[in-house]
């Protein structure tokens, strides 16, 4: 009986071992398990960690050039259930986001949320900016 409830929880621990490994990403890119949004919205905060000032981007804004506030500044983002792509104009760069992602640092190692101008509901390669 006890090797029986040893083994049993052997495999619960090992189970959230291996929920905790598929969840932890170096980069932070990763669909969000607890992020139950269903709307066509893009969250965007000043600072890291989901902080400071929020911008919320839908699909019926088309592109837009984000507030002076989030220009340059998109220190973390919530996706919805949109694909979006960031732009940044001079010099032209894109970076693509699918829907249910999260990044909770945006501005660690260059990322792109200290170079953002705007945002663009749709694939990248769709864009018209090419």
């Amino acid at each position: 009986m006890i090797n029986n409830f040893k083994g049993i929880l052997i495999i619960i621990l090992s189970f959230l071992f291996l929920l905790l490994f598929k969840y932890s990403n170096a980069d932070d890119y990763f669909p969000y398990p607890f992020f139950n949004d269903q709307s066509n919205q893009v969250i965007l905060f000043t600072e890291i960690n989901f902080q400071g000032e929020k911008f919320i981007y839908n699909t019926s804004m088309g592109y837009l050039e984000l507030p002076n506030k989030f220009h340059n500044n998109v220190g973390s983002f919530i996706s919805g259930t949109i694909n979006v792509c960031f732009i940044k104009w001079d010099p032209f760069e894109q970076h693509q986001i699918y829907s249910r992602r999260v990044n909770k640092d945006y501005f660690s190692n260059n990322r792109f949320g200290s170079r953002i101008d705007g945002i663009y509901n749709g694939l990248c390669r769709d864009s018209i900016w090419k």
